[in-house]
């Protein structure tokens, strides 16, 4: 008895975990640009993310500061989530041990791999429209030691490549004036693209091949300059955008929805001699109580009942297939293109991991069944030539259905992150602009167009502009 209650008080102290249906709220407001009602109603639910998911409580409110325009507020919470990602990671050995009985859901969120990145990234934008250009390049710093501890940890994976944070380093770098910095940044991503295209999805930008170019001619690496031309075939330009006093718009349109993590649960009972096995996905929250009431009353009912959950992402692929950005001084209209496809990533960053998720899954119900066994031999003893049997079946049911109803897979991610990042890019003379961002589906009919009047290009100076669409 005092085996089983001990389990359920751990099985009620594990953290919740966010479903899909709480980040549909947040996308319905964000379709109608109600970036400030969104973070107010994260603000206001903050105990659903319960107390492990204070990382990914600080990665949505960030994200949504940063879309409401208030950069300095998304940094702190960017960094919040940051420094509790560092504090746990030199914690992580006594965690890991502790969760076995129960599930990852026990252990404090701690983010994937790119999520980490992705919170350089936002951040360093931010600074990026501060105004403060020393401490963007602070965040791609930061996050370049980040990709090569990736490597260290995994010199196979192609997650390490990151081409989307290094080409963002690139042009940040350009923007601080450190060229020599911008151009290693700039052929790196180059080179990331080239090895993770087919993996993701997302071929290099024949922008940035322009980049490493030009920077490679400012440097005077004319031969690396060739190679690269001849490859992609990019006009020369200019070498300097300061020369003639151009400057450059960088579009940055976050676009659709970040999959999702669901539940996959396997049941495998043994009653009356047969074995039957059941596969469930379990998206919502009402799903996994429904799920757990009925783990609990089959316990009582079958010899025995064993539960395996593992997480999975589902994709939900936008309806905007294209954007562009129009000048309307020129008309120049120019097509986004896809730099970062967070769907793709995340699937395969989380498929790296699952062997080892499985692993610990299937080790955890070979122990909470022998758990069982071991509880049904006690409550035998204890009850006696009489009603041992009884005692015996009471107490493994019991068992069986505390460590059944606990186990869940760990669902959590950082739901406010787009499906992909697009980006466009026009070089503009020195002034003032009116632009427009028209977006359309794979037919290209209209969504939506969005204004941005009065940007200015400064000489030799990159200006960003972003929107969000959640269709």
């Amino acid at each position: 008895m005092r085996v089983y209650l001990h389990l359920l008080l751990i099985f009620l102290s594990c953290g919740p975990a966010l479903k899909a249906d709480f980040y549909k709220k947040i996308n319905r407001l964000l379709y109608y640009e109600q970036y400030t009602e969104a973070r107010e109603f994260v603000e206001r639910n903050r105990e659903l993310y319960g107390k492990n998911g204070s990382v990914i409580y600080h990665m949505d409110v960030g994200m949504l500061f940063h879309l409401e325009g208030n950069y300095t507020e998304s940094n702190k919470n960017l960094h919040a989530s940051e420094k509790l990602i560092e504090d746990l990671y030199t914690k992580s050995l006594t965690r890991e041990a502790a969760s076995f009985m129960t599930s990852d859901l026990s252990l404090p969120y701690e983010g994937e791999d790119f999520e980490k990145l992705m919170l350089n990234a936002i951040s360093c934008l931010n600074y990026t429209y501060l105004g403060e250009p020393d401490e963007a390049m602070v965040e791609v710093k930061k996050a370049d030691q980040k990709i090569a501890e990736v490597k260290r940890k995994n010199s196979v994976t192609k997650f390490q490549a990151a081409p989307f944070i290094r080409y963002l380093s690139g042009m940040i770098f350009e923007n601080a004036g450190e060229i020599n910095d911008a151009h290693i940044a700039y052929f790196n991503a180059l080179e990331a693209y080239e090895t993770t295209g087919a993996a993701f999805g997302v071929g290099a930008p024949r922008s940035l091949a322009m980049d490493v170019v030009r920077t490679a001619k400012m440097l005077g690496f004319y031969d690396r300059a060739d190679i690269v031309n001849k490859k992609y075939s990019v006009p020369d330009g200019d070498i300097s955008r300061a020369e003639k006093g151009y400057g450059e718009i960088v579009f940055i349109h976050h676009n659709g929805v970040a999959p999702y993590k669901i539940e996959e649960v396997f049941e495998i009972t043994v009653g009356n001699g047969l074995v039957f096995v059941n596969s469930q996905e379990i998206g919502s929250s009402e799903e996994k109580e429904v799920q757990q009431a009925v783990t609990v009353a089959k316990s009582a009912l079958v010899d025995n009942n064993i539960i395996i959950s593992y997480p999975k992402f589902r994709p939900v692929f936008p309806a905007v297939a294209a954007s562009y950005l129009t000048v309307e001084e020129n008309g120049a209209v120019v097509p986004s293109e896809t730099v970062e496809n967070i769907g793709s990533l995340s699937v395969y960053n989380l498929q790296e991991r699952m062997g080892r998720i499985m692993g610990k899954t299937i080790a955890r119900a070979v122990v909470k069944f022998l758990l069982a066994m071991a509880a049904k031999k006690v409550g035998e003893e204890a009850g006696g030539e009489k009603w041992g049997w009884l005692a015996g079946i009471l107490a493994k049911s019991a068992v069986q259905a505390v460590t059944g109803a606990m186990e869940s897979a760990d669902t959590r991610s950082w739901g406010t992150l787009p499906f992909e990042f697009r980006m466009a890019r026009v070089r503009l003379s020195e002034g003032v602009y009116n632009l427009s961002a028209r977006l359309a589906d794979r037919g290209g009919a209209t969504f939506r167009v969005k204004e941005f009047p009065g940007v200015q290009v400064k000489s030799g100076k990159i200006t960003f502009i972003h929107m969000r669409s959640v269709w």
